[in-house]
């Protein structure tokens, strides 16, 4: 079946941006809220990562993605779109805020290509977007492998003015990406054990060379 058909029906439209700043973008967390996040955290209830509650569990884990996905960016630009939604003339971010997370880090952040549901009525206002109707169309301007490309994703609520609550895109490139919550504790739990009693996290961590075991 063909997912993106089957997101949209009859009463959503896809668009596809093909390079947006990342200032243009409105996460709902960025790397300096989830540090700062973690560190007070970790004060308070210390490094023992399997008695956190499952939110703080899930951004300390980001930590690992961001500074894994940080150290590949100068030999594996990310493929997959950020997906927003457009409220106020402002585009918020709905799944992608670890990957923009990892390009603020960087010194001059490269373009990302955007992904958009609307209702199909408001669909005059993405004119000088792309539209995407088919899983083929969205593989393919991701450059995508299409014999191992696949789509997943999280219908919204009815009362959202967007299809999807979270998109999921790949193919055998990044099959290897770290998805799993569970190892990605794993291997924080692995790192915190070797630092020292008052370390804490930072900018300037995140950009560290990390050998992460997994």
């Amino acid at each position: 079946m063909d997912q993106i058909c089957n997101i949209l029906g009859d009463r959503y439209a896809m668009f596809y941006h093909t390079g947006m700043s990342i200032q243009e973008l409105c996460p709902m967390q960025t790397i300096r809220n989830s540090i700062a996040t973690v560190n007070a955290y970790m004060k308070q209830h210390g490094r023992n990562l399997s008695v956190w509650e499952f939110g703080l569990q899930d951004e300390i884990s980001r930590l690992v993605n961001v500074n894994w996905i940080y150290q590949k960016l100068p030999h594996e630009p990310i493929k997959k779109p950020i997906l927003v939604y457009k409220q106020d003339t402002k585009y918020h971010v709905i799944c992608g805020d670890t990957r923009l997370m990892a390009l603020s880090l960087c010194s001059d952040p490269p373009l990302v290509s955007v992904v958009i549901t609307t209702l199909c009525e408001l669909a005059d206002n993405f004119s000088d977007w792309i539209p995407i109707t088919s899983d083929e169309e969205l593989i393919g301007h991701l450059d995508l492998d299409p014999g191992s490309a696949a789509i997943y994703y999280t219908p919204a609520t009815v009362d959202k003015n967007y299809a999807v609550s979270w998109l999921e895109i790949g193919d055998n490139s990044t099959a290897t990406h770290l998805h799993d919550i569970n190892q990605k504790l794993n291997m924080m739990q692995q790192y915190l054990d070797k630092q020292p009693d008052d370390f804490e996290f930072s900018m300037s961590w995140a950009k560290q060379p990390i050998e992460w075991s997994r």
